[in-house]
């Protein structure tokens, strides 16, 4: 005769107990059923109470405890917590979801197991799991773009602009990737190119002419004017009777005004019969038998005509 009754044991599945009559002597056995008259443990993948609970997430695929679901081994690489049944959080992979996710494109999570970012990095980052900031002279999305002409630093490695917003010379812009224009050089191209030949532009860094410079000028980028008294190309040509010595023009040589005796542009003719003084503006007197005065003075060599006043011999 037999008296049922269940009971649950933790990490075993306990069967009906049944009470046994006829053994030695006669007495009662109590018994479990199952197999070999014994409990049973839970089956690989369930433990607990009753064996009411699934296992967590093991490592390599181990069963974990039939007591209390802990994994021996730990947990598998997308999953923590005592019965590794906890998954990670956005950003997190790994064992025991320790690991940063790098910086996958527009923020999308990176894979839980290995990291890796499955619609590639955000700018300015490259490799599989996107933690390395680009290296060298590159920028941009997969660090596939070459920083511009940046003078102290390369450029910035998400946007590309020069981080202290100074180019080497020739360049300009806030990525310093265009070149100067025509007839201007140096850093961020802030120069002008001096007077060379025919407009030719200069050199976008340092300045110099391809060719000559235009007249009066000379030096390797043409900006240095003729010095006083010199005009023309190279410099090469001394100036005429300017009026009390002063400069002519360095490129064409003309002069103001003319020293007394001399006229034309240049200042480098002298005046014509009958005239004297600055840019010969003047006419000569009455000179005894009507010879040329002075050209520079205005006097008469030899005296006066009809007893005009000397030396100039102008009549009233």
């Amino acid at each position: 005769m037999g008296v049922g009754s269940k009971h649950c044991v933790s990490g075993v599945r306990v069967g009906v107990l049944t009470l046994y009559v006829g053994g030695e002597g006669g007495s009662p056995t109590l018994g479990v059923g199952g197999k070999g008259g014994g409990p049973d443990m839970c089956e690989d993948g369930r433990f607990g109470k009753n064996c009411a609970s699934q296992c967590g997430h093991c490592a390599n695929n181990e069963t974990c405890n039939h007591v209390n679901g802990t994994c021996h081994s730990g947990c598998d690489a997308d999953h923590f917590g005592d019965t590794c049944t906890e998954t990670c959080s956005p950003g997190k992979y790994g064992q025991d979801c320790t690991q940063r996710c790098g910086n996958c494109s527009r923020g999308v999570p990176c894979d839980i197991v290995n990291g890796t970012c499955p619609q590639g990095c955000d700018p300015g980052y490259e490799t599989d799991m996107c933690n390395t900031m680009c290296t060298g002279d590159y920028f941009g999305v997969n660090c596939s773009q070459k920083c511009g002409q940046c003078e102290t630093e390369p450029c910035n490695k998400v946007s590309g602009k020069c981080e202290d917003g100074e180019c080497y010379s020739g360049w300009k812009g806030v990525y310093c990737n265009t070149s100067c224009s025509a007839r201007t050089y140096g850093k961020n191209c802030s120069e002008k190119c001096g007077q060379c030949e025919k407009g030719a532009a200069c050199d976008q860094i340092h300045g110099s002419c391809p060719g000559t410079c235009k007249d009066g000028y000379v030096g390797s980028r043409c900006v240095t004017e003729c010095n006083p008294g010199l005009y023309g190309p190279g410099c090469s040509f001394p100036c005429g009777q300017c009026l009390n010595g002063t400069a002519c023009w360095p490129t064409t040589g003309r002069c103001d005004h003319c020293n007394s005796g001399w006229s034309g542009v240049e200042c480098l003719d002298p005046c014509s019969s009958g005239y004297w003084g600055n840019n010969c503006g003047n006419e000569c007197g009455l000179c005894h038998s009507y010879v040329d005065c002075d050209r520079f003075s205005g006097h008469c060599p030899n005296g006066c005509e009809e007893n005009l006043p000397m030396p100039l011999c102008m009549p009233p």
